[in-house]
């Protein structure tokens, strides 16, 4: 009689468990979905046009990549996100930033660097002077000792968008963005047929 109640006890807390973990990661696939909504209204509320997923070529047989190209009025915004769980630590020059969770540590690599290399070899192809690098730490991501430049959070998404999307910029962005557009739908090409 124990054992059978033993077996029924063990096997509805393994259920439970098992259940539990369930809902964690829906609840964790919705909490990143909700960003990403946000994220693309934003995006549509604020940019004249934008390119989602953009590829380049490096200029040495590569290829840079980059989560949006926004046109914010007259200014082309790089702007890669970044979903990091925790307190984040990192500064323009820093070269590895740190985020800690739970009292686990986790290094990564500076990613304003990468969206910087991004807009250099944009404002190299296209000659448009005004490519700003910016990157967004989404809502699970905390800046304890303060946010570097560069550095969006989700709270501050569309603010930032707004401020950017009529500040000055390249007059030539008009007649340029056209073929920028071009150039990626290319580089995307190019990168296809390597696959």
């Amino acid at each position: 009689m124990i054992d059978q109640w033993s077996a029924e006890w063990g096997a509805a807390v393994i259920g439970l468990v098992l259940l539990s973990l369930v809902l964690l990661a829906i609840l964790l696939f919705r909490h990143r979905q909700n960003d990403e909504l946000r994220i693309n209204q934003s995006v549509r509320r604020h940019s004249g046009a934008f390119i989602k997923d953009a590829v380049i070529p490096d200029g040495i047989e590569g290829y840079l990549f980059a989560d949006y190209l926004l046109r914010l009025g007259r200014n082309v915004i790089v702007l890669n996100v970044e979903s990091r769980r925790g307190y984040v630590f990192g500064a323009v020059n820093i070269e590895e930033w740190t985020c800690v969770e739970n009292n686990r540590t986790e290094k990564f690599n500076n990613p304003l660097q990468k969206a910087t290399l991004f807009a250099r070899q944009v404002g190299h192809i296209s000659g448009i002077n005004s490519v700003r690098p910016l990157v967004l730490f989404d809502s699970s991501s905390e800046f304890p000792k303060g946010v570097p430049e560069g550095v969006l959070q989700m709270t501050n998404l569309d603010q930032a968008l707004e401020s950017l999307s009529v500040s000055n910029g390249d007059d030539s962005l008009e007649e340029v963005w056209p073929k920028l557009v071009a150039l990626i739908d290319e580089g995307r090409h190019q990168l296809n047929a390597t696959i």
